[in-house]
């Protein structure tokens, strides 16, 4: 309501004709509003295809007390970064109605490169207390809000268990897109990105069975080691884990309740439009990274945060070979 109210009366100062006691001076300045604030944390967040929806919304809601921020953001490494914050500030720029049109030029849009960066496609801002600031392309609204109530608490619980730190987003991988929620201060994010890659087919799996479970046990025994990975964890659909690291700092009541959340996200997520393939949970010290198979077992996987200490590619193949394990 906060958010609303201020941006009405900027728009009714701005065409009031008269002086008012609303008229606000040249020199004053309002406290930032906190949807401003977050689009600005936003802006600099470490995933690229976050600060391109930041840009394309600061410019959609014509926050022009964002305005610093995007030009700062035409220095951005990502070209996809670059071109939002170039449309945005037009956008900007042809909201003021003093607007110079001699001293200021702002350029068109360069062409993308030539491989397309992925395309942002939902958006969706809440408050803190879960009130809608802002949507784009929401087809599935009242599944969204439903899973920013669901997700956000879960992922505080998470990390709390499993001692991960300070929550940073979650990843959500589907069949052609991943879609990002981000929890701030002033407010929630959830977001859907398309994928340039082809599409995955979700893995078919097969019944749980002893037999099946013992095959599951043998290959975490025997897997390799991965720079970076903390710790391995197999959940079955009967309750049961293995786990491949004996650590005092993590109980076995503490990884029993942080693998039957990891299961209730998976199990939260199917029936609402975002059938998973993947999830992955960015905190500041570590991460956390799942996969699930249609007979409902559970690969987790403990990593650290740092992206230059974690060999990536070779958890993403353990991940999917754990998912076609029933065809080895």
């Amino acid at each position: 309501m906060q958010s609303a109210a201020n941006n009405l009366l900027k728009r009714v100062v701005r065409k009031s004709a008269d002086a008012s006691p609303l008229t606000l001076t040249a020199g004053s300045e309002q406290p930032p509003s906190p949807l401003a604030e977050l689009l600005r944390r936003l802006l600099v967040h470490a995933v690229a295809a976050v600060r391109v929806a930041a840009a394309e919304t600061i410019g959609r809601m014509q926050l022009a007390e964002c305005a610093e921020k995007l030009k700062a953001a035409l220095n951005d490494a990502e070209p996809a970064v670059k071109i939002a914050a170039q449309a945005a500030l037009a956008k900007l720029a042809s909201d003021e109605p003093t607007a110079s049109t001699g001293n200021v030029t702002f350029l068109s849009p360069a062409a993308p490169p030539a491989d397309k960066p992925a395309e942002v496609e939902d958006v969706l801002i809440c408050s803190p207390l879960g009130e809608l600031l802002h949507d784009r392309n929401c087809r599935h609204l009242a599944d969204w809000l439903k899973t920013l109530e669901f997700i956000l608490p879960q992922t505080e619980q998470l990390g709390a268990l499993m001692s991960l730190g300070q929550f940073q987003h979650l990843e959500i991988q589907t069949s052609g897109s991943r879609i990002l929620i981000l929890a701030a201060p002033e407010g929630n994010v959830m977001l859907r990105v398309k994928n340039n890659c082809a599409a995955v087919a979700a893995p078919t799996g097969a019944v749980v069975n002893d037999a099946l479970k013992a095959q599951a046990t043998e290959w975490l025994r025997h897997a390799a080691f991965v720079r970076g990975v903390l710790l391995r964890a197999l959940r079955f659909a009967d309750q049961t884990i293995v786990c491949d690291v004996d650590s005092r700092d993590l109980t076995a009541a503490a990884l029993e309740q942080a693998c039957r959340v990891v299961a209730d996200t998976f199990q939260w997520l199917l029936p609402r439009q975002i059938p998973s393939l993947q999830l992955v949970w960015h905190y500041d010290r570590t991460t956390l990274h799942s996969v699930r198979r249609t007979d409902k077992a559970i690969l987790v996987a403990m990593a650290t945060a740092k992206t230059d200490d974690l060999d990536l590619p070779a958890l993403n193949r353990q991940l999917a070979e754990f998912q076609s394990l029933a065809k080895i």
